[in-house]
């Protein structure tokens, strides 16, 4: 289910998110070279060390697979903070994977666990690529412009990879700076940390779907009192209940027999000033806040008609709408007896 205007509080916490992800990816790369030049050595890449090139693309699925499954378990914001935490994990003891020892006046000597630092950092990358990319960009936003949405995704995270091979490669000469390289690892926590604190903003998604497949016929209380709540305030409901109180009054009534009840002048702005404790000002107050009809104050509860309505006290508006019940009531009961 599309979640409209919410689009920018997953985009700030994936922005940082990202940005810690690389800092770290490129400051270990970076690391990594320093030391083996060190030992006279030249390093290629984490898959050539650790001779798992070609199971790289299954670590990544096992990643994407990851981040569906804990999506659906937990929730897309549980899944996110997740990953920001593993993000955060690695930026701190990803340094543990690797180092240089020097003795004496031996040659540095250099180690690195190349396998288990490669299968962490690509397990990751597929949780992010599963969790942002095929599961929360695809489910933000408005339907309308999904197309266009998704494949600027796309385009952010193809470049976001082709950065990564473009680096490893020297394409174009490029190379990492050496602040990335003496820096990176430590922005690259208070990245995650800043991802952390937006995504405390960011909406449950998983709370606000139906699926389909639990519309069922034996669906319990319990089942329908969730679905209401993620979508019915509890002003909305003390607001339905009033308007149910006021039908019970009546018998059964059709729409030109209520219409002939309450009247042509009940819908009218005019009509508010025929309630106790409603002047001229007070009118147009209601009338500046959207209420144009007696029926809709009838309606209300104190709590929404005080926020809607500017300087309207509770016991003020408690009052104006048990005058416009009344007055409906009232109307109901005269045409009974007539």
């Amino acid at each position: 289910m599309a979640v409209s205007g919410q689009t920018i509080s997953y985009l700030l916490p994936t922005f940082f998110l990202m940005a810690a992800h690389i800092l770290w990816y490129f400051s270990t790369m970076g690391q990594l070279e320093v030391n083996f030049a060190l030992a006279g050595m030249v390093f290629m890449s984490l898959g050539e060390e650790s001779g798992l090139t070609l199971l790289e693309p299954v670590l990544l699925a096992v990643g994407t697979a990851a981040a569906g499954l804990v999506g659906d378990l937990a929730g897309r914001k549980s899944a996110f903070s997740l990953a920001v935490l593993m993000v955060g994990l690695l930026s701190i003891f990803g340094s543990l994977f690797y180092g240089i020892e020097v003795s004496g006046s031996s040659e540095p000597v250099v180690w690195v666990n190349a396998a288990a630092l490669l299968s962490v950092e690509r397990f990751i990358e597929g949780f992010l690529l599963g969790l942002c990319v095929l599961l929360i960009w695809t489910e933000l936003g408005s339907p309308k412009n999904r197309g266009r949405r998704l494949s600027l995704v796309w385009l952010l995270f193809i470049g976001y990879f082709a950065l990564f091979s473009a680096v490893e490669l020297g394409a174009f000469g490029w190379h990492i700076p050496s602040a990335v390289t003496q820096a990176g690892q430590q922005f690259a926590v208070l990245s995650s940390l800043i991802a952390l604190y937006f995504n405390g903003n960011t909406p449950v998604l998983m709370g606000r779907e139906i699926e389909m497949e639990e519309l069922s016929l034996d669906f319990d209380e319990d089942m329908v009192k969730q679905t209401v709540d993620s979508f019915i305030g509890t002003h909305d409901i003390e607001s339905v209940r009033s308007q149910v109180e006021i039908l019970e009054t009546t018998k059964e009534l059709s729409d030109a027999e209520m219409k002939e009840i309450l009247g042509e002048d009940i819908h009218q702005p005019g009509s508010l000033r025929t309630m106790p404790g409603v002047g001229a000002r007070m009118e147009e107050r209601l009338t500046a806040a959207g209420y144009s009809s007696i029926a809709q104050l009838a309606g209300e509860t104190p709590a929404r008609l005080v926020s809607r309505v500017k300087g309207l006290g509770n016991a003020q508006a408690e009052k104006i709408i048990r005058a416009a019940r009344e007055t409906i009531k009232e109307a109901a009961r005269s045409s009974e007896k007539s």
